[in-house]
């Protein structure tokens, strides 16, 4: 049995989460800081890059893996983003994924627990 399938990956969720720096990288993924109070760390949103509208500033709920980023001879934590949510908007938030769309654009929190 593949040691992977017995052990997933950890999904993380934070709330009230600032947006710093937010910007389109390869045409489709979406790349900024994630800030709470003084700490700030780098994430990244592979196929997100229809939510390049989000501000710098805007307050956004995340959930997130945290995995090492390996770059120009540094090791960083890094958050993979597995959906985003702008605070001002009224998002449906469900825990069945194979009724979710596959687009996090369209502003849906794909979690296996409850809430954030």
């Amino acid at each position: 049995m593949n040691l992977w399938l017995r052990n997933p990956e950890p999904l993380v969720g934070s709330k009230e989460l600032e947006v710093v720096s937010p910007r389109i990288v390869g045409d489709r993924h979406l790349k900024m800081k994630l800030k709470k109070a003084s700490l700030s760390l780098d994430a990244i949103g592979f196929a997100m890059g229809g939510l390049g509208e989000l501000q710098g500033s805007a307050l956004v709920d995340a959930v997130f893996t945290p995995a090492i980023n390996e770059w120009n001879s540094g090791r960083y934590l890094q958050l993979i983003l597995k959906a985003i949510r702008p605070l001002r908007d009224m998002c449906q938030v469900t825990r069945d994924e194979s009724k979710l769309p596959l687009s996090a654009a369209h502003c849906v929190l794909r979690i296996t627990q409850h809430g954030l």
